[in-house]
This record gives C-alpha cells, structure tokens and sequence, in this order.
C-alpha cells in the first residue's frame, strides 16, 4: 500500500504543475503518462519531465523507455552523471536498442568524451545499418578526435546508405541532426553595371521535418523594374525509399507582375552505386503563355567533396519563344564533414534561340554566363549564415553584365 500511495502522490506532483495534464490523472494509462512526460521534455518543461519520468519509475522500475527518457533529459540540462547513469542502465538491459546507443553517444558527444561517442555511434550504426544519420554521428564523433580517414569513410558510407547525408544539394532541405524546424530570411541583391535596373529579392522561410522528409512554407518577393510581387510557396520533400528522394512544389503569386501566376514542380533524386545521384526534373510556370522547363542532373560525392552537373531545356512555346539550354556545374568541398559548413564554386552557361517573330536585329542567338562562390557555416549550435558572391555575363539585344551578392541568415530548433 504504501508504494502505491508513493507512486500516486508523485504523479499528482507533477500533473500539479500541468493542469492540462492533470485532466487526465490518475485514470490515465501509463502510456498515456509517458507520452505526457515525453511531452513535457520535448516542450522545453524538463524539471517537470524529470519529476513525471521519475514518478513513472517508481512504478516501473527499470523500464527501459522511460530511463532513456529521463536520461535524454538528464543530457539537455547537462547533468551529465545522471543522464549516463540512466542510458547505460538502458543499453546494459537491451543491448540491441538503437536509440540508447544514439542517445549515449550525443550524451559522451555534448559532454566532451568523443572517443566514448565514437563507441557508442558505433553500435547504434552497427544496429541500424540503413541509417545514414547513424553513420553520419560516428564521422562526426570520429572528426572530434581527429580520426579524419575514418570519419571520411564513415561520411561516405552515410551519404552512399541515405540521400539527405550525400552532400546534395537537394537534401539541404533535410534538417541535420535532431532538430524538427529550421526559419530563415534569404536577400539576394543583383546590380546591372551602369543601368540603374537593379533588383532585389528575398524569402523568408519556415520548414518542419519529419522521419521521411520535411515540408517547407516560403514568403517570396521580388522588386524588378519599379515594381514589386509577392508569391507563396509550399515545398516538399519525401524519401521515397532509402535513396530515393521525391521533391514538390506549388508557387502562387499575387498579381504576378514579376511572378508566374502558378509554377509547380516535381524532381526525383536517385542514389546509385558507391556515391552517385542522378536526377529528373520537370517545372511547369504559369504565365499567360506557360513555360515549361525540363532537366537532367548527375551528382558525386567522395567523402568531403560533391559535385553536381545539371542540364535544363526550356522548349519554344506556342507564342513564338524561342527554346533555350542550360548548363549549371557546382563543386561543394564540406570541410567540416558535415552539411553545415561549405564552400561552394558554381558556374552557369546558356544559349537561346531567337524567337520566330523576333526582328533581324535579334536574330543573333542570346547567350549568358556565370561563376559564383558561396560560404556557409554555423554562428553557433542552432543559428547559421550563408554569403553568396557571383558575376554574371550575357547577350540579348546587347551585351550587359550584373553582379550578385546574397546573404542568408537561419535558425532551427
């Protein structure tokens, strides 16, 4: 009686703290209990996660779910003694879970033993070998204690079992780590040498990820020739399979004076043989004589380094607009082993065909051209900045040049 009478007056300690919580005490059943003590954790209450995990135990003792959970707990305040105590406890009575190796190695990462990380992520990607973010956590732990041949080959071993650890350029969407939401505000500025016709655009952004993928809401605007549009955008990434990859979009503007009225998108990325990506395009923009573009793209990646080349066709339309070709190749050297911090080099060429009604001055074929570079890399653990530098080249009824400079600045948690 007098156990029953402990666990109960310790539950009713913490459901105290939480009136919605309390609602449902003490009928509740003990998974619902949990998942109002995970609750609790994952909203940021840990004092009252700890007391509603404890009290859980005091019912359950030794129970491996909720000791991981406390234990996990225990990291984030960095109570480093307590929350080893606890994940140890879990992977001695079960050694085959893989969430309590994953948790004891970021519990040995965050608290300055990598080379026990090492160990631990060891086990969790021996557990779970088609998780590349298990491969990934043993090149990181192994880049802390300057293992770099093993943490390349760990890194490669990541991006060849998982698409979003590749290095693509498509996975950026993909949240590293543990964190479920990224938010961030994009401005690019491009200035025309001597015509006064600058422009600027920006993009403020929100994503949440999920297990298989992440879902992306954006705020576009654009200012271009005296004139400024706004579009919305939803973007969709799903893991289709374990390397493939499905992107969608759907873009709507509001008065689509710069913006398409509509423009939707579907691109497949597929993972092939020892760090291959290919991919397939279509983007279809709804102007009042729609545009479709079409593209092809081949990516490598070999431990810190990627590279991808895409070629993108635009057929003529029905208005007479003549077809044009793109070629764009990108080389990204992560000098971090991870998709947080790059250098980036790009360099785009492209030629379109005069349109069939266009005048004799006209008929040369248009061209253009242009080489970036770009740097990216955390501020601190949740907060990350991009700077981008390009110069670009073309010819339509005259030569004309412009040069690009956009920075970026996010956050995620």
């Amino acid at each position: 009686m007098m156990h029953r009478t402990t666990t109960r007056l310790a539950l009713l300690a913490v459901l105290a703290t939480s009136p919605a919580l309390y609602a449902a005490a003490p009928t509740a059943s003990f998974d619902n209990r949990f998942a109002a003590a995970r609750s609790l954790a994952l909203g940021g209450d840990r004092a009252a996660a700890i007391e509603a995990y404890s009290a859980l135990l005091v019912e359950s003792p030794g129970n491996g779910d909720v000791l991981l959970g406390r234990g996990r707990v225990y990291a984030w305040q960095e109570r480093w003694q307590e929350a080893e105590q606890d994940i140890l406890a879990v992977t001695r009575a079960t050694p085959r879970y893989a969430d309590a190796w994953s948790a004891l190695g970021d519990m040995y990462l965050w608290s300055g033993r990598p080379a026990l990380a090492v160990d631990a992520y060891a086990q969790w990607s021996t557990l779970a070998p088609e998780s590349g973010e298990a491969h990934a956590a043993v090149a990181k732990a192994q880049r802390a204690v300057a293992d770099i041949a093993s943490a390349q080959a760990a890194a490669a071993t990541a991006a060849a079992t998982q698409a979003s650890f590749a290095g693509s350029l498509a996975a950026e969407t993909f949240i590293p780590g543990t964190f479920r939401w990224t938010a961030g505000l994009a401005v690019d500025r491009n200035a025309f040498g001597g015509t006064g016709g600058n422009w600027t655009d920006s993009v403020l952004n929100l994503r949440r990820k999920w297990g298989i993928g992440s879902l992306g809401f954006e705020a576009l605007e654009s200012r271009r020739f005296g004139l400024t549009d706004r579009a919305y955008a939803l973007d969709g990434y799903a893991q289709l399979l374990p390397r493939t990859t499905l992107n969608l979009r759907l873009q709507l503007a509001d008065s689509a004076r710069l913006f398409p009225r509509n423009r939707w998108r579907a691109e497949l990325f597929q993972g092939l043989g020892q760090g291959w990506e290919l991919s397939a395009g279509y983007d279809r923009l709804g102007f009042a004589t729609p545009v479709e573009l079409l593209s092809v793209g081949v990516g490598r990646y070999t431990g810190p380094w990627y590279v991808r080349l895409r070629y993108q066709h635009v057929p003529s339309t029905t208005a007479g607009t003549g077809s044009s070709d793109s070629l764009r190749a990108v080389g990204r050297w992560y000098y971090k082993g991870d998709g947080d911090h790059y250098v980036e080099l790009n360099a785009d060429a492209g030629q379109s065909d005069p349109p069939s009604t266009s005048t004799t001055t006209s008929q040369l074929a248009r061209h253009r051209n242009s080489i970036g570079v770009s740097w990216a890399g955390l501020l601190t653990d949740r907060v990350g900045a991009r700077v981008s530098l390009g110069k670009g080249h073309g010819y339509e009824s005259q030569p004309h040049g412009n040069t690009s400079l956009s920075a970026a600045l996010y956050t995620r948690w």
